[in-house]
């Protein structure tokens, strides 16, 4: 799940990544993830840090909110810009690294 500079609020292109994580979630009830928040690396670290931390818990959110999932199975966790996926030079890359991933515990 991907998100825009400075947000921490899911897109409308997310559902479908999370339909199939509710999907995964209910097939498996033994399943724990890791919601990790990542950041490009515009801005301060620390804002970074608390910015990945509220993506990850709004993805966290809304699999308990609205998907019904136990929040014991999931632990929101902001990694900052400290893991990008491609290098920060350009606004596409940036935006690759502006991210949520799902890890399994």
């Amino acid at each position: 799940m991907y998100f825009d500079t400075g947000k921490a609020d899911l897109k409308p292109s997310s559902e479908a990544a999370l339909a199939d994580i509710v999907k995964m979630l209910k097939t498996d009830a033994s399943l724990k993830l890791y919601a990790v928040g990542h950041t490009d690396n515009i801005g301060q670290f620390a804002h970074n840090v608390k910015l990945s931390q509220k993506r990850a818990t709004s993805v966290v959110n809304s699999l308990v909110g609205k998907y019904g999932i136990d929040a014991s199975r999931l632990i929101p966790f902001g990694a900052g810009p400290v893991a990008p996926v491609t290098a920060n030079k350009t606004e596409e890359g940036r935006g690759k690294n502006r991210r949520v991933e799902l890890v399994a515990q």
